[in-house]
């Protein structure tokens, strides 16, 4: 096996490693020592790859956000058809990872509190996100304006689903 297969696949067993340890203890919850060994791999593999953990966190972020874009394709579709906000909101869900997935989104809000970089980075995602539900809801023969109103009140109701998905699973822990 080449050098850059090697890496490549280090960094993705880190990275897997990172999002449900992430997702299951938060960010300060969350170890370096202990995501190494999840991946079965040094601290100083870690090191290597990543300067810190807020960069293990952004780059666990970036693949977050791309399996968003499935989750919010089927919200679009949802809309696109004529559903309402709260059933289209509901087609964000329904897939075997979802409990990781709401645990990094979760964390994400806090960590956005407190880091700059990540709180851009989930502002940018906001945005996308609403852009993709806006052309969804013109689709659906709303005017530009309503459009925009219903796929903002989309988004807020899928923000409100993670943390009540989040909410239920601390509470059952």
């Amino acid at each position: 096996m080449r050098q850059a297969e090697r890496r490549a696949r280090t960094i993705g067993a880190l990275l897997d490693a990172a999002e449900g340890s992430f997702a299951r203890s938060g960010y300060e919850g969350a170890s370096l020592d202990a995501i190494a060994a999840a991946a079965g791999c040094s601290k100083g593999a870690v090191y290597a790859h990543f300067a810190s953990k807020l960069q293990v966190l952004d780059a666990v972020l970036e693949r977050v956000f791309a399996d968003s874009g499935g989750r919010l394709a089927r919200v679009a579709a949802a809309l696109a058809a004529g559903q309402d906000p709260a059933a289209a909101a509901r087609a964000y869900f329904g897939q075997d990872d979802d409990a990781t997935h709401v645990g990094v989104m979760a964390e994400t809000w806090q960590v956005a509190v407190l880091e700059p970089g990540i709180g851009e980075r989930l502002e940018a995602f906001r945005n996308s996100r609403l852009a993709v539900l806006g052309e969804a809801a013109v689709s659906a023969g709303l005017a530009p304006a309503a459009a925009m109103q219903a796929a903002d009140i989309t988004a807020r109701l899928i923000d409100g689903l993670t943390l009540e998905r989040r909410l239920k699973r601390a509470e059952s822990a």
